[in-house]
C-alpha cells in the first residue's frame, strides 16, 4: 500500500442508486432506494417520491426534526437495522461553521449519507533521535477495526460540541492526558474524503491537530479501547504507512498529511495534499 493507495481506498464510492435526502428543500446526504422505502411507513416524518427522500416541512426546527426522527430511529433500533447503537448525537450541517438544522443518532448517519466531521491528534515528543509520534494499538474487542494502529486521540464530534473541547474530551477518555496538556492542542490542517460501508455514504472532515507532549508524559487508556501505546519516530510511522495497513484506514490519511508537513514526505508536486482534500458529495 503506497501513500495514495490509502488516500484511494478512503475515496471509493459511487452515487448510483442513490437519492437526495433534502431537509428544508437543501439536500442534507443520500440514501439508497431500500432505505428510504424503509422510512417511507413513516409519513409524518418523511416522504418517498422515488427520486428523492424528505423530511416534513412541518418539522421546521431544529428540535422538532430531532426528535420526530430519533422516534423513528428507536423503532428501527428494536426492528434490528443498527448493529451498533452508543447515543451519541451528531450535528447535522452542510459546513462545520452552519447552524446545526438537526441532531441525529452516530449509527443513523451513514444511512443518511450524511456528512460527519471529527477529531485526530498527532501526539508529538521531542527527543535526541528526532520527533516521534504516540501510536495507539486498538483493543481487540472493539467492534471496528480491532488490533489496528490508530492515533493517540481521535473521535467523532458530537452536536453542540467545540473542536477543542472535543479533544480536551476525547483525550481523557482515550490517554489520559489531563486538560493542562491537551488545551495545547493545536489545529493544523483539515481533510476530507468520502467512501462508503454497509450501512451508506461516509462524506467525512477531519481535523487534523498536533499536540506537543513531554518526554515524561506516558499515556494510559481510560475507557479501555486501546491495547498499548508506542512511541515511533516519524520515518518508520512513514514506512509503516506506505508498506502496509496497520493503521486504520483514515488515520493513514492524517498521518499522511503530518508527514507532509513534517517534510518527511516529498511532497513537491502537491498531489497528495490535494488528494487529501477531495470535494464532498
Amino acid at each position: 500500500m503506497s501513500y495514495l493507495d490509502h488516500i484511494n481506498r478512503c475515496n471509493h464510492y459511487t452515487l448510483t442508486a442513490r437519492f437526495p435526502f433534502l431537509i428544508d428543500g437543501v439536500r442534507y446526504g443520500f440514501v439508497t432506494q431500500e432505505f428510504a422505502q424503509l422510512l417511507n411507513q413513516f409519513p409524518d416524518v418523511f416522504t418517498w417520491t422515488q427520486t428523492e427522500l424528505k423530511l416534513s416541512p412541518k418539522l421546521n426546527t431544529a428540535q422538532k426534526r430531532t426528535n420526530a426522527v430519533a422516534e423513528v430511529l428507536s423503532i428501527l433500533r428494536t426492528q434490528g437495522l443498527f448493529a451498533a447503537w452508543n447515543d451519541e448525537l451528531f450535528g447535522i450541517k452542510n459546513n462545520f461553521d452552519d447552524p446545526e438544522v438537526m441532531s441525529i443518532q452516530r449509527a443513523a448517519v451513514a444511512y443518511f449519507g450524511l456528512r460527519a466531521y471529527g477529531v485526530h491528534v498527532n501526539g508529538l515528543v521531542n527527543t535526541s533521535q528526532g520527533q516521534k509520534l504516540w501510536v495507539a494499538t486498538r483493543a481487540k474487542n472493539k467492534n471496528t477495526f480491532p488490533g489496528m494502529l490508530d492515533h493517540i486521540v481521535a473521535g467523532g464530534q458530537p452536536a453542540g460540541t467545540g473542536l477543542l473541547e472535543n479533544v480536551i474530551k476525547e483525550a481523557d477518555e482515550e490517554a489520559s492526558i489531563p486538560v493542562a496538556l491537551s488545551s495545547q492542542a493545536k489545529l493544523k490542517s483539515t481533510i476530507t474524503y468520502c467512501g462508503e460501508s454497509t450501512q451508506g455514504l461516509k462524506p467525512d472532515t477531519l481535523f487534523c491537530f498536533d499536540l506537543q507532549l513531554p518526554k515524561e508524559f506516558i499515556p494510559q487508556s481510560n475507557d479501555g479501547e486501546v491495547e498499548s501505546f508506542e512511541l515511533i519516530s516519524l520515518e518508520k510511522v512513514a514506512s509503516i504507512i506506505n508498506t502496509t495497513e496497520q493503521f486504520k484506514p483514515n488515520c493513514n490519511l492524517v498521518i499522511i498529511d503530518l508527514l507532509i508537513r513534517k517534510g518527511v514526505i516529498d511532497n513537491r508536486d502537491n498531489e497528495l495534499s490535494q488528494r487529501l482534500r477531495q470535494p464532498l458529495p
